[in-house]
């Protein structure tokens, strides 16, 4: 009797013939900072995930201790605690990742995809790209209108062209051979490494933040130790992520003024982040931010956000994985690694696959066309025709090929130390044309940190320095005349300038005016730093979002006490009007 024809049988027999392993039933993820270790044990239940366990506990580890050392007191605490999973997942932190945003032309084959990104990132890696672990994932499919031909064509010759966004993750190849040297130590199998961020944006679909129609762009704003991590998420793809040190503001709870640093650098970094997604023009205005792992702090923050984003029409809400999981100790947990280890569950076992997993990442192929196999096949013949002739004539080439190991071992030797020199000799020849230059940067740069006036009327968008002695700064400032007087300030403080014209902008952080400024740097001129006074400390407050009638308030009152300072005081120290306001645009 025939076997009936259905999409589980298909699916069943396709398995069988390109020999892939069954989707898992069930993960168990594991998690583990200093001494503290976090497991989650999910099962598939039909569709959808459920949490089966979550456990934390105590992880003794001594100091410096060796990736073997750590693997094997994870396997011990892990029979202690009665927890023998087959094949376990680790996300690898926002920290260790390099992440960017690309825009490739549209391609329906992922190895096609793969072999842009490879190609594109290469560039932009401060290593080598063999030493890296590449891996992305594809937000949206855009169009762009194009030219035909040339730029010249008329309009009717143009047409549209569909571009990928891409997300790319890359980890040095020495991070994602740790976690499998841990993991062998540990007796265990090491199934997938995901990437925390994306998880935390998987996270949100499953506990179902993330709108149905995927049509909101959200920001997770959450903190770990003394670092304030901050994913824009579109959809329910992770799409832009900063991180942030807090280290300058401990929490001290004990200490009411500090507490009100923490949560202010907090909304600070918050509303910088918010500045730089607008910057990487990615397409969708942040609409709501959620808030978690902020402890007691919580209410303040959401209320100093509140009050930072309700002129930009951004919505601010606590999110906490635990409400949404039923779990029964809901207590001192870790929301932070708890979010990220149910985004990572979910999607291995509702998706079958992490958008971004570093131990199983997306491989450059080529296009299996046609002419690709004639291609490979003439090249079969050729290799096989050369076989045998080769072969009919191996007895008389043995002694000159025992001749020639002879000779290349000697070479061997020779040019053992070859590759060395070599790299001594690029350095030493970089080392003295950097000598030659004779140009004093950190110097350049504490003058450029003086004169800048504050990030109320003008921050630098870009910073860039080249091999020609300059330094290139894009600025964007509330108003015309702040970049005018500052390439004045410039300029009399010997600088040589290039300054484009200055053009209005949109944008609804009220930064509406930009150019860009290059400043011409001589060899052996040494910036005077004395008569140039030190930048103060950053200002209490940030009012970048205040109003234009604030705004001008504030500088008409920094442009009276500046007119009041006598002329002998203002070229004594000309940075002073700026002192007065702080000089957050550095």
């Amino acid at each position: 009797m025939a076997e009936k024809f259905n999409i589980k049988n298909l699916e069943k027999k396709v398995r069988e013939l390109l020999n892939l392993k069954k989707a898992p039933s069930s993960v168990a993820v594991l998690d583990f900072a200093g001494e503290e270790l976090r497991l989650l044990h999910a099962a598939k239940r039909g569709s959808r995930m459920r949490v089966l366990r979550y456990e934390e506990a105590q992880l003794e580890v001594p100091p410096m201790a060796k990736d073997k050392e750590l693997g094997e007191l994870l396997g011990k605490k892990l029979k202690e605690l009665k927890f023998y999973p087959g094949g376990v997942a680790f996300g690898v932190p926002r920290s260790e990742v390099m992440l960017r945003q690309m825009m490739i032309p549209f391609v329906e084959n992922e190895g096609e995809a793969a072999s842009m990104v490879h190609f594109q990132i290469a560039r932009d890696l401060p290593f080598r790209s063999e030493d890296a672990v590449i891996d992305f994932s594809i937000q949206i499919a855009k169009e762009q209108v194009v030219a035909a031909d040339s730029p010249e064509a008329p309009e009717a010759e143009k047409k549209p062209e569909k571009q990928l966004q891409i997300t790319v993750a890359v980890v040095p190849a020495m991070v994602v051979n740790r976690y499998k040297e841990i993991c062998k130590a540990a007796g265990l199998k090491l199934g997938a490494l995901g990437f925390q961020s994306d998880a935390r944006a998987e996270s949100l679909r499953y506990c179902g933040v993330v709108p149905k129609d995927f049509s909101e762009t959200l920001m997770l704003l959450s903190v770990t130790g003394d670092t304030v991590i901050l994913d824009v998420i579109k959809g329910e793809n992770l799409v832009f992520s900063r991180e942030a040190s807090l280290k300058e503001f401990v929490l001290n709870r004990k200490d009411k003024k500090q507490e009100e640093k923490w949560v202010e650098q907090i909304t600070t970094e918050t509303v910088r982040c918010l500045h730089s997604y607008e910057q990487e023009d990615l397409q969708g205005q942040i609409s709501r931010i959620y808030v978690m792992n902020m402890g007691a702090e919580t209410p303040q923050v959401l209320d100093s956000l509140r009050a930072r984003t309700r002129s930009a029409g951004i919505e601010v809400e606590e999110f906490n994985p635990a409400e949404h999981l039923q779990l029964k100790n809901k207590e001192n947990l870790d929301i932070l690694s708890l979010t990220s280890m149910v985004g990572l569950a979910a999607g291995i076992l509702e998706k079958d696959r992490l958008s971004i997993d570093f131990l199983n990442p997306k491989k450059p192929t080529m296009p299996n066309t046609g002419k690709t196999r004639q291609a490979v096949l003439a090249v079969v013949v050729v290799i096989m025709l050369f076989g045998m002739f080769f072969m009919i004539r191996s007895h008389v080439l043995k002694t000159r090929m025992a001749e020639l190991a002879e000779v290349q071992e000697e070479v061997n030797t020779l040019s053992k130390n070859q590759n060395l020199w070599r790299q001594n000799i690029i350095q030493a020849l970089s080392l003295r044309a950097w000598q030659s230059g004779e140009l004093h940067w950190l110097d350049h740069l504490a003058v450029l940190s003086t004169l800048l006036p504050d990030s109320q009327d003008l921050y630098v968008a870009s910073f860039s320095t080249g091999a020609s002695s300059n330094i290139v700064l894009s600025i964007r400032a509330t108003r015309s005349d702040i970049i005018a007087k500052l390439d004045a300030q410039l300029r009399e403080a010997g600088y040589r300038l290039k300054t484009p014209a200055i053009t209005p902008v949109s944008g609804r952080s009220g930064y509406g005016f930009q150019t860009s400024m290059e400043l011409l740097l001589s060899p052996g001129v040494k910036p005077d730093l004395e008569t140039l006074s030190m930048a103060p400390e950053q200002p209490q407050d940030d009012i970048s979002l205040m109003s234009a009638q604030q705004r001008r308030e504030m500088n008409q009152k920094a442009a009276q006490a500046a007119e009041a300072q006598s002329p002998q005081q203002q070229r004594r120290n000309p940075g002073r009007a700026q002192q007065q306001t702080g000089r957050g645009g550095r």
